[in-house]
């Protein structure tokens, strides 16, 4: 259009882009962040800016605790805390008759498995949910729990344990899942697995736990697996081909959780079919031989573990429509 020689006034025209801003910001704030996606990009930032700040100013930041909970014997075994990736629980053979094998059903001899049910996860993103476990949190506590309780970590150190991550996702020292600074120092051994293929980490896991718990030292050990994270199409070896017809494989086999590529999502009923054929084989490979390997030597060990995932999965089985499987506001997420 031609220009014409109306002009804004000086207080609608600065007033404009405030209000869109606090529309916007009021829009974060009724819907748990979300609604930001594809508005114009300069008001995004400063209402998600406003947002903080407002956080900061009711709620400023403060010390941590620390662990005052005085602990009774100390334990003379390790203790590992297994978290998996993207786990949708019925999908396994503990807690579905139709489920995959989780190697945990008939456990070896000489070790107990207490199934405690089908959780539902502090949230239904890794990040949020890790984070929670991390600090002990629940759905209603998640926030003070990430600002001012103690970490695992602090709790373990009061028990006389070490304290060993065991990191399958990121490599090179890369810090994921709101971990920071501060709580890294709380870590006595942090390891990943620079070098190993994606699809065998899970595994060189297992053999790292099961040497640990007869290394002569009481630790306690958190596991972050690969899981079942999209894309699965390549997080199992073609041995593990169980479930047929799955989508095309080769195009994601160094991603550990990154979209964004040809089957990073499915969007029709056939694709989202072989999509979970592809699912339950990564769960084989990933939960299934992941628990063979590390169970026997469990077993002889004496420790404690405890396995569970970050959250489940929405693989629409309804045939809702959507290409995702969390971390969204619209997953139905089987827990």
């Amino acid at each position: 259009m031609l220009p014409t020689r109306r002009r804004v006034g000086l207080w609608l025209g600065l007033g404009m882009p405030a209000a869109a801003t606090a529309l916007l910001a009021g829009l974060l704030y009724a819907r748990g962040g979300e609604g930001s996606t594809a508005l114009p990009a300069p008001f995004v930032p400063l209402a998600q800016s406003a947002l903080q700040a407002a956080v900061w100013v009711t709620d400023p930041p403060g010390p941590r605790e620390t662990v005052t909970l005085a602990p009774g014997a100390k334990p003379d075994h390790d203790v590992v805390l297994i978290v998996d990736e993207s786990i949708a629980a019925r999908y396994l053979d503990i807690d579905g008759a139709m489920g995959v094998h989780s190697g945990l059903a008939a456990p070896p001899p000489g070790l107990a498995v207490s199934n405690f049910g089908i959780a539902a996860a502090a949230t239904n993103c890794s990040a949020g949910s890790n984070k929670t476990l991390r600090f002990g949190g629940t759905r209603e506590t998640f926030l003070l729990a990430a600002k001012r309780w103690p970490s695992i970590w602090a709790y373990a150190h009061k028990a006389g344990l070490r304290t060993v991550y065991l990191d399958a996702q990121r490599t090179g020292g890369v810090l994921q899942n709101l971990t920071d600074a501060a709580e890294r120092r709380e870590i006595d051994e942090f390891v990943q697995l620079p070098g190993v293929p994606v699809v065998d980490r899970d595994q060189v896991l297992a053999q790292l736990v099961a040497k640990r718990l007869g290394n002569g030292s009481r630790e306690f050990i958190y596991v972050n697996k690969v899981g079942a994270h999209f894309p699965v199409a390549d997080k199992f070896p073609d041995a593990m081909i169980r479930y047929a017809p799955i989508p095309p494989r080769g195009h994601s086999p160094d991603l550990a959780d990154v979209a964004g590529i040809k089957d990073g999502a499915a969007t029709s009923s056939q694709q989202w079919r072989l999509y979970r054929n592809a699912y339950r084989n990564t769960l084989a490979w990933n939960v299934g031989a992941f628990f063979d390997r590390l169970l026997p030597a469990a077993a002889a060990s004496g420790g404690v573990l405890i396995y569970t995932s970050d959250h489940g999965q929405d693989l629409h089985e309804g045939g809702g429509s959507g290409g995702s499987t969390h971390c969204t506001s619209r997953s139905s997420t089987d827990w």
